[in-house]
């Protein structure tokens, strides 16, 4: 095992396509949210990776609505952003509350090809 286990994520990604809507709050400015959308790349119990054309910087608190199918149930949830890639373009967000077993299982067996 090596000892840089402190890198290693505490649960599994899978790599998924999903609709997602998000807003974020506009860091120092009272009551502006930025609304955008784009596709969760990949997710976690504990985070997930979006592709879209705003790209928040670290630290900025998000809300999320996943769509992960045009007659699934929508999975609201809050994150921070904790990187971003302009070559992607992307950002990374780490949820404020794991997803719930049952609630990710099905986000990965509606998502998987």
């Amino acid at each position: 095992m090596s000892s840089h286990s402190s890198d290693r994520r505490c649960f599994r990604r899978h790599d998924v396509d999903i609709h997602v809507q998000l807003s974020a709050e506009a860091p120092g400015v009272d009551d502006t949210t930025r609304l955008t959308e784009g596709r969760v790349q990949n997710i976690s119990r504990e985070g997930l990776y979006v592709r879209c054309r705003f790209l928040e910087p670290p630290g900025t608190t998000v809300h999320l609505t996943l769509q992960p199918t045009a007659r699934g149930q929508c999975l609201y949830v809050d994150g921070k952003v904790v990187r971003t890639d302009e070559h992607a373009p992307g950002i990374g967000i780490r949820l404020e509350r794991l997803i719930p077993v049952p609630r990710f299982d099905d986000l990965s067996r509606r998502t998987q090809g």
